[in-house]
């Protein structure tokens, strides 16, 4: 599944809209060649745009749905010292949070699962961690995943 979407990214990373509109079209040359005279040559690559357009269609919403359930998983699955710090964002309704320490161990954990990232604040002239939206907006929708609600 992964190198499906590598190769579909390769070659120009087409996005869900372009893939329905080819698969759309293509279906109608296909539907309507009867009544309308269209050049036989070029049916079989019309059938080729459909066939292609149709799988990677379903190959990029099958990642969407895997990618989901992986964020999902990480989030659940999260030590208790990394849910804290996450509750501190929902709590606060905030996407930024500065860290006490600078090599804080919880953060750094959570910057390599890409659930926050690093960036700089020129205010306070230091480090300023910033939830990533995705993750946020889906931990705003399920605070219960950060046992956010059992305390």
């Amino acid at each position: 599944m992964t190198s499906l979407i590598s190769f579909i990214t390769a070659i120009g990373g087409y996005t869900p809209t372009l893939l329905i509109g080819t698969l759309i079209g293509s279906g109608v040359v296909l539907l309507v060649k009867k009544w309308v005279k269209f050049p036989e040559r070029l049916i079989p690559w019309i059938w080729i745009c459909f066939i292609f357009s149709s799988s990677f269609l379903v190959a990029s919403q099958l990642n969407s749905c895997h990618k989901n359930y992986q964020l999902k998983h990480t989030l659940i699955n999260l030590a208790p010292d990394e849910k804290a710090v996450l509750q501190k964002y929902l709590t606060k309704n905030v996407v930024k949070f500065y860290s006490d320490f600078r090599k804080n161990a919880v953060m750094i954990s959570l910057e390599k699962k890409g659930i926050i990232y690093k960036a700089y604040d020129a205010e306070r002239r230091g480090a300023v961690y910033n939830i990533n939206q995705l993750h946020f907006d889906l931990l705003k929708k399920h605070p219960e995943w950060v046992e956010l609600n059992k305390q």
